[in-house]
C-alpha cells in the first residue's frame, strides 16, 4: 500500500522521531550529543524552522518541528547523514546508523501540541535518566530547560512558541511549569488553547509562534464537501470528482493560505505539473 502524503507545507508542525537501527544506540557520549545539537544549531534556523521542544535519548530522539520553506525531508536527510557519517568516524564503524527513514505525524491543534510537549519531556523521566522534574530542568539533552528559563536557549531552540500557549507574558507561563505541584508533565491545568498566527514568510523564526493547521483543515474540509478521503488528492486518480476537489484544493491553498504552489504539490505528493494543471482547472 503506498504512503500517504505528507503534509509539512509552511506552517505545518509535526512530531518527528527518529531511532537507532535494530535500537542500538546513536549516542555514545557527550561529543555524540554535541554533535548533533550542534548540527540542529545550524541546520534548523539556515532553512527556516522552529523547534518548539526535543530531547536527546540514548538510542532515539523526538521533536516538535514547524516547517519552513524547505521541506520537512531536507532538514532530515542533511542532519541524518552528516550526524552518521561523524558518528561512524568517530566510533570506528561502518554502516546504517539510523532505522529506516525518520517518523513524523502531522500535530492537530494547540492542545495536541501541550500533549506531545508533555510526552516528550516525559521521556528521560520514564527512562530513569533524571530523577525529578526539577531534575528535567538540569538534564542537557532536552527542550525543557529552556523552556523553564532555567538555562538559555540553544541556537535552534524557540521556547517562546510554546510559553504563548500558556500565557501571554514568558515569566507568567514560566511559572506553572517550575512549580513543582504544577508540574508540565502531569498537570491538567493548562491554559486552553490559543489559534496562534503562523510567523510571516522571511520573519525571524523565533519572533512568530505556531503555524495554524490551515492546510490540513482545509484538505479535510474539501474532501469531506466532494465525498473524498483525503489521500485522494494525492493519488493517481483522474476521474472528475478527484480533479475538481484538487483543483479547488490548489485554488484556495494558494489564495486563501497565501501558499505557494509547489510547497502545495509536495504536500500532496504531487508534480509541479499536476499542480500547475489543477490551478489552470480552477481558473473561470
Amino acid at each position: 500500500m503506498p504512503r500517504g502524503p505528507r503534509v509539512d507545507a509552511p506552517g505545518a508542525v509535526q512530531h518527528v522521531m527518529i531511532r537507532g537501527i535494530e535500537r542500538r544506540r546513536i549516542f555514545h557520549d557527550t561529543e555524540d550529543y554535541e554533535d548533533f545539537l550542534c548540527r540542529l544549531d545550524r541546520l534548523i534556523p539556515a532553512l527556516g524552522f522552529l523547534c518548539l521542544t526535543w530531547v536527546l535519548m540514548p538510542n532515539h530522539g523526538h521533536f516538535a518541528l514547524q516547517t519552513g520553506p524547505v521541506p520537512l525531508p531536507k532538514l532530515m536527510a542533511r542532519l541524518g547523514t552528516g550526524y552518521a557519517v561523524s558518528f561512524n568516524r568517530r566510533h570506528e564503524r561502518v554502516g546504517h546508523l539510523l532505522q529506516n527513514r525518520y517518523r513524523s505525524r502531522l500535530v492537530e491543534d494547540d492542545r495536541d501540541l501541550l500533549g506531545l510537549v508533555r510526552y516528550i519531556h516525559g521521556n528521560p523521566l520514564r527512562a530513569g535518566l533524571v530523577p525529578s522534574t526539577e531534575a528535567l530542568g538540569r538534564f542537557p539533552w532536552c527542550g525543557y530547560g529552556a523552556l523553564t528559563g532555567e538555562r538559555p536557549a540553544r541556537p535552534f531552540e524557540t521556547p517562546t512558541a510554546m510559553l504563548r500557549l500558556l500565557a501571554d507574558e514568558p515569566t507568567e507561563a514560566r511559572q506553572p511549569l517550575s512549580h513543582p505541584s504544577q508540574q508540565l508533565l502531569d498537570s491538567t491545568d493548562l491554559a486552553p488553547a490559543r489559534l496562534v498566527e503562523p510567523f510571516a514568510s522571511g520573519s525571524r523564526p523565533d519572533a512568530g509562534c505556531l503555524g495554524p493547521r490551515s492546510l490540513a483543515e482545509l484538505i479535510e474540509a474539501i474532501c469531506a464537501a466532494h465525498g473524498l478521503p483525503p489521500e485522494a488528492l494525492g493519488g493517481r486518480k483522474r476521474d472528475r470528482p478527484v480533479l475538481e476537489a484538487r483543483s479547488e484544493l490548489a485554488r484556495r491553498a494558494t489564495q486563501d493560505l497565501g501558499l505557494p504552489s509547489r510547497a502545495v504539490a509536495r504536500a500532496l505528493g504531487l508534480s509541479d505539473s499536476t499542480m500547475s494543471r489543477a490551478l489552470k482547472r480552477s481558473r473561470p
